[in-house]
């Protein structure tokens, strides 16, 4: 009886992490997973049983590993990770291959949303240098998160305007703006105690990400600042500062742009690499588990991505302001009335220039563009209701817009319609979410802002 008591507590035992999150033991074959999916000279290490999506069936997480050389204090590996549906066995993701020194499944909820995500420590482009004694590894560590079906909706909010966004249609604020100081070495906000009340909805929703913007077209004295490395240092090391004195949870940089003037600020040819080395020295010192992102202009030109991404856990492409009427200034397509790129051509033109799809988040304008004195009030309800002109829709760009008497376009603009077929372009591309400028553009009933997050979020119109 002793010997059947014992054996009943070690089975609730066993079943009391279940659900959401379990260390399973090793296949003992591999009848039970996909062929093909063991590369040559690697075993299994580790596995583990998790929730990383909404479906409520879970996954299996395999680490494959192998020895990369062995020295008196540490051992090199060769890792890789699969992730299986647990019943179907269909590969959901295949990593590359990295080298680390540890060999470790690391799955945290850090947002506290259900589903857990996996965090890798690796070598930076496999790139390590040992002593001649094998005693010292000198090596740059990179970092990086995998997870699924978490579309970010990234929500600029500005220091100018009133109201405060309700956290349940968001998943990250970028408040807009801080700057660079006058002296080319720290940061100064705008509007601090407004930051501070947005960071304060933090209390309520503890997994919204609420990161502070730098930059905007026309603030200035980046160049000058990266271009000097102890300005860059002590720039970087502000932004420590802010994030850890307002609890952010990163920063975004919005220099609008490396080597270029046309916002009337300072350039420089060496502004694309001084880019990279501030990026770098941001990332540095606010460690691998804040947030860095960037606002880039739709071209994917003035900055080499390639060099970037170890450091970056995002890009926002500003898909917007792409052109005035006769116009459109945010075509998803190309159509007759498109000016010089669309949305699509600058999500590929940054695949192109080196930025992974799962880094890519693709910015929606929730105003239009037009001349306002003529057209009057310019929410997308009033211009829709609005008798004096002509609403015509492009099939081509899946835009609205306006014509007057004699046809000719006067404004373009977004309607709930519009912003759901870009936030299905991101869905269909498989991009890592959409962001919007800006939240106080929308109606009072948030109709767009509620189109983007259901249907990123939920995938529900």
């Amino acid at each position: 009886m002793r010997r059947l008591l014992f054996c009943f507590a070690a089975l609730l035992l066993s079943f009391s992490g279940w659900g959401q999150f379990a260390t399973t033991s090793l296949p003992k074959t591999w009848d039970h997973y996909p062929s093909g999916i063991q590369k040559r000279g690697f075993g299994l290490h580790a596995s583990q049983l998790v929730q990383m999506d909404s479906d409520p069936g879970l996954e299996d997480v395999l680490l494959f590993s192998a020895h990369n050389g062995h020295y008196p204090y540490f051992d090199l590996f060769k890792n890789y990770y699969v992730i299986l549906d647990h019943y179907s066995k269909e590969v959901q993701y295949t990593s590359s291959v990295t080298i680390s020194t540890e060999r470790d499944i690391l799955l945290e909820d850090r947002d506290k949303d259900g589903k857990y995500e996996l965090y890798r420590k690796y070598f930076k482009d496999d790139a390590f240098t040992v002593d001649e004694e094998g005693n010292h590894l000198d090596v740059e560590w990179f970092y990086d998160t995998i997870e699924f079906d978490k579309k970010v909706v990234v929500a600029y909010v500005t220091s100018w305007k009133e109201g405060l966004p309700d956290p349940s249609y968001v998943t990250h604020i970028n408040y807009a703006f801080g700057h660079v100081t006058d002296s080319f070495d720290g940061v100064r906000i705008d509007n601090e105690e407004r930051l501070q009340t947005i960071v304060d909805l933090k209390k309520q929703f503890p997994s919204l990400k609420v990161m502070l913007s730098i930059g905007g077209w026309g603030s200035g004295r980046f160049s000058e600042m990266a271009a000097d490395k102890g300005n860059r240092e002590r720039f970087a090391a502000d932004c420590q500062r802010v994030v850890e004195q307002f609890g952010l949870d990163g920063i975004d940089i919005d220099w609008e742009y490396p080597t270029s003037d046309l916002a009337k600020i300072s350039a420089s040819p060496d502004d694309t690499a001084n880019f990279t080395l501030l990026m770098k020295d941001i990332r540095d010192a606010i460690g691998p588990y804040k947030l860095l992102t960037l606002a880039t202009v739709a071209s994917g030109e003035y900055i080499n991505f390639r060099d970037i991404m170890p450091y970056t856990d995002f890009v926002n492409i500003m898909a917007y302001d792409m052109g005035m009427p006769p116009n459109h200034h945010s075509a998803l397509y190309r159509s007759k009335r498109t000016g010089n790129i669309t949305s699509e051509e600058a999500v590929d033109a940054h695949l192109k220039a080196g930025v992974p799809l799962d880094k890519l988040v693709m910015g929606m304008p929730l105003y239009g563009k037009g001349d306002r004195d003529k057209v009057g009030d310019v929410d997308y309800k009033s211009l829709l209701r609005q008798t004096k002109y002509e609403v015509k829709w492009d099939e081509d760009a899946k835009v609205s817009y306006l014509v007057n008497s004699r046809g000719q376009m006067i404004y373009t603009f977004e309607t709930p319609e519009s912003i759901a077929l870009k936030c299905q372009f991101i869905l269909n591309r498989g991009l890592r979410g959409g962001m919007y400028w800006s939240y106080e553009s929308d109606d009072e009933e948030g109709a767009m802002i509620k189109t983007i997050y259901n249907i990123l979020r939920t995938q529900k119109p």
